[in-house]
């Protein structure tokens, strides 16, 4: 939340490509999140009760490189998370490296912070 920013930010550099900021999530499903934060014991009780699955945080990344969107993290076929090079000129490294960080990157209750069925 530093600088007024309330979303996760994630900044990647590529040799001689200006730098790549992605914030998690949408602004709108951010909003939603904390509008239904004071109910989200019982529905995280209904959801396991329900056998469904507990409410997340959202977490679509778009990271975008002079207001153009050159990498996107969405949920893929099955409902698993993918990091997908938008741009042509992107290096497939750097993707790779990225995919490392984000699945590594724990999160409050030591899962990874993105964690999807898969």
């Amino acid at each position: 939340m530093r600088g007024g920013r309330i979303r996760t930010r994630w900044t990647v550099r590529q040799t001689g490509a200006p730098p790549a900021v992605g914030l998690k999530g949408r602004a709108f499903w951010w909003f939603m999140w904390w509008l239904i934060s004071p109910v989200q014991v019982a529905i995280a009780i209904g959801s396991i009760i329900g056998g469904g699955d507990v409410a997340r945080t959202p977490r679509r990344t778009k990271w975008r490189a002079d207001r153009r969107i050159v990498l996107d993290f969405h949920s893929g076929p099955g409902g698993a998370f993918e990091l997908e090079a938008v741009a042509d000129w992107w290096d497939d490294r750097v993707t790779a490296s990225l995919v490392a960080l984000l699945e590594s990157h724990s999160g409050w209750l030591g899962s990874e912070w993105d964690t999807a069925e898969r």
